[in-house]
């Protein structure tokens, strides 16, 4: 039971350490560089704000960007505009750009996108998760997660600790070692010696 009290115990602790290192560089990505869509490897996350998107994309949504391979026309595709990241689906080409368009507008974007400027294309996108990593990725949420992942560190050793045994189990238990004879039981205990008893002033003799 204590090996897997232990097993338990490292494998949170391993979880807890990576959650707080990725939680960590999310903050100094969003507070030093700037960045609204923080890279974790080879991905960067994106808290859907607008509606620019819907209903392909919602505010609060999470949208997952991988690294640009092959853009073709239809994709969503991610780019910085006025220092922000923003979302657009691609609907056609001139040339070597490419004309950008928002779901829920009718008319294409005017300027067009340099295929340089693409950041990435969105693959795949979480539904509501935006608004719990924006949390995480904060002082508070970095905050929170510290303090829940050490009360999940103790939670296996506080359920599966043994309880305290009853009195009557206690009461029943032999005596200690130094109470016992060499043959390994205890003594009887010795008899009390009888009170003497106390003699009187005038006593008998000889009969009398």
């Amino acid at each position: 039971m204590k090996i897997l009290i232990r097993f338990l115990q490292v494998l949170l602790g391993l979880l807890l350490i990576l959650l707080l290192l990725i939680d960590s560089w999310a903050l100094v990505q969003q507070a030093v560089m700037g960045r609204d869509a923080p890279r974790i490897w080879n991905a960067s996350l994106l808290t859907v704000e607008t509606e620019d998107m819907g209903p392909a994309l919602s505010p609060g949504d999470l949208a997952l960007i991988l690294d640009p391979g092959a853009v073709e026309p239809g994709d969503v595709v991610a780019f910085e505009l006025g220092g922000k990241t923003t979302l657009r689906r691609i609907v056609g080409r001139v040339g070597d750009a490419w004309i950008t368009k928002a779901d829920r507008l009718d008319e294409a974007d005017p300027a067009l996108l340099s295929p340089d400027a693409v950041l990435g294309t969105v693959t795949r996108s979480i539904p509501g998760a935006g608004k719990l990593t924006a949390f995480l990725w904060s002082v508070p949420g970095l905050l929170t997660v510290l303090v829940v992942g050490i009360v999940l560190l103790k939670l296996p050793g506080w359920l599966i600790r043994p309880g305290r045994p009853p009195r009557s189990s206690r009461a029943e238990r032999p005596a200690p070692d130094h109470f016992q004879d060499e043959r390994g039981e205890q003594p009887a205990p010795e008899p009390e010696p009888e009170p003497r008893r106390a003699r009187g002033k005038y006593t008998a003799r000889h009969g009398r």
